[in-house]
């Protein structure tokens, strides 16, 4: 249990969002209370930021330049490292892509999925699984490979 700041109820802890600047890394405001905060403030913030930008355009351009470079060069390397370790795994993602996706799981019919490969070789042989049974597959794989 957790009390939210902002509206003073105690909730559970998966009515917070997560806040890694936190010691007890959750949000200080349950979700309910961030998400009426936005909406009640979206057109003041949207219009804050293009105040910013538009004041002067070519700062925040080399604000955002800089943020992409400190962070795309540690993005790149990590990537450059799953694609050499995991080439077949690349090549079936990418192939995939190309496939239409019917966006309905095919263990519990329920909207929005995942794309599963149950044998990289076959990069066109995909399941659609939505995130709960896509990871309940891979746990009960990797229960029979150990």
């Amino acid at each position: 249990m957790k009390t939210c700041t902002k509206c003073k109820e105690g909730k559970s802890l998966g009515s917070f969002s997560r806040d890694a600047q936190k010691k007890d890394g959750l949000a200080s405001h349950c979700r309910v209370c961030r998400k009426r905060h936005y909406d009640q403030s979206v057109d003041v913030i949207l219009e804050k930021k293009m105040r910013e930008y538009w004041g002067d355009p070519e700062s925040a351009r080399q604000r955002a330049k800089k943020v992409y470079e400190k962070l795309s060069e540690k993005k790149r390397a990590k990537q450059r490292k799953y694609y050499r370790d995991n080439p077949k795994k690349v090549l079936a993602h990418n192939k995939a892509r190309a496939v239409r996706k019917t966006g309905v799981c095919a263990i519990c019919n329920a909207e929005g999925t995942d794309r599963h490969h149950m044998d990289y070789s076959k990069p066109l042989e995909i399941v659609e699984l939505c995130r709960s049974c896509h990871r309940s597959l891979h746990q009960s794989l990797s229960k029979v490979s150990a």
